[in-house]
């Protein structure tokens, strides 16, 4: 057990190369984590996903080769997760991910009045804090719609319009 949780504390350096990396791409790229074990969680799950994949069948010829498995298992696991931190932690920060949410939210009533306008702005923040693992997140969703179409027009805790 203490030699797992030894190699699990090796995801905080990686992590923050992959931030640094990130940054190159995405400069306004601003991320606090909320949940550390969720990255070990991260880490967990590729180490498994890697295994199984070098099980697979359509491997075995190719394990002959000098190195295969060394390269594979790292590039699978550097793969899986870059695609599943990419995700975490640029993609739903975007605009459209936050509409994304308010839509799913919304696609859930049918009618509206005003106590389900301010229950729709709380499920909706509690709904998209639920999905991300990030601390502080801007929870403003930039777009232009029609004056009778502004449903969620209560402020959040932060005096943030929710949609405007």
């Amino acid at each position: 057990m203490e030699k797992k949780e030894k190699y699990l504390q090796k995801i905080f350096p990686l992590f923050r190369d992959w931030i640094k990396k990130a940054r190159d791409r995405y400069p306004d790229l601003n991320v606090k984590i909320d949940n550390f074990d969720l990255l070990k969680q991260d880490l967990e799950n590729s180490i498994k996903k890697t295994i199984e994949a070098t099980n697979r069948e359509d491997k075995f010829e190719k394990r002959e080769t000098i190195g295969f498995e060394y390269e594979f298992i790292c590039h699978y696991i550097q793969g899986n997760l870059n695609v599943g931190w990419h995700n975490e932690y640029i993609h739903k920060q975007n605009n459209n991910y936050k509409l994304f949410t308010a839509i799913s939210v919304l696609d859930r009533f049918q009618k509206f009045d005003d106590l389900l306008k301010i229950r729709l702005a709380h499920l909706y923040l509690a709904y998209y804090k639920s999905q991300i693992n990030l601390e502080g997140i801007d929870t403003t969703i930039k777009m232009d719609l029609p004056e009778n179409l502004k449903f969620l027009d209560i402020e959040n805790s932060d005096n943030q319009m929710l949609v405007a």
